[in-house]
Formats: structure tokens, sequence, C-alpha cells
């Protein structure tokens, strides 16, 4: 269970995702991160550094509304994004989320409302 004696611990969960907006590229995001050396630099620091890997996700058949074309979209991810924020923080670490676009927050922050405040 996360509690505050483990900072020293890091979770890593790419989302490659893009769909959340109109610009394309955001979703390599993650891998040029990756790939500049983050972990390195984290474990330079002393910090104990797990990569989850990307979320992987299928659209659902979910209607999109007015203003969010890509709402199927949307939905997937940030529902496994959730899951997996879950799990790292279950598995005693802090989440570092490498995005991707700005809606990576939702399942971000869904995933450590369900853990840190859920009802014991």
């Amino acid at each position: 269970m996360f509690s505050a004696r483990n900072y020293n611990k890091v979770g890593i969960i790419g989302v490659p995702f893009e769909k959340g907006q109109r610009k394309e590229g955001v979703a390599l995001g993650p891998k040029v991160i990756r790939e500049t050396g983050l972990i390195k630099e984290l474990e330079v620091l002393g910090l104990d550094v797990q990569d989850y890997g990307d979320i992987k996700y299928e659209a659902k058949g979910t209607s999109d509304v007015n203003n969010m074309t890509h709402l199927g979209d949307v939905a997937a991810c940030t529902r496994l994004l959730s899951e997996q924020v879950q799990q790292i923080l279950n598995d005693g670490r802090c989440v570092l989320t490498l995005g991707g676009d700005h809606s990576v927050g939702i399942g971000t922050i869904d995933g450590h409302v369900k853990v840190c405040f859920k009802k014991k």
C-alpha cells in the first residue's frame, strides 16, 4: 500500500496518447522522454525506479459528443491508465506519468483518488 515513507520508489507509466486534442506528435512524448535518459537520471538521484511500460488500449464504442470527437479513445485510455496508476500505488511507489496530451491527467487523478481516498 502507498505510504509517505515510499517516496524514493517511483513507478513510470507511459501514455502515448494524442486523441484528446488536435495536434499530432504528442503521442511520441513517452518514447522521447525515456530516450533522453530520464530513468538513469532518476536513479542517479537515488530513486528506485520501475518502468511499467506504455498504456495500450482499444477504443470502446462510446458515442462522440459535440466537442469531443474521440470520446471512445479517451474513455478507454483513461480507464486503463487509472488501473495502472492504482497498481503502481499499491506496489508502494509514487507515480510518474509520461504523456501524451493533457487528457492523461484524467486517468492519473482517477487512479490516485481510488487508492488514496478509498473507504476503509
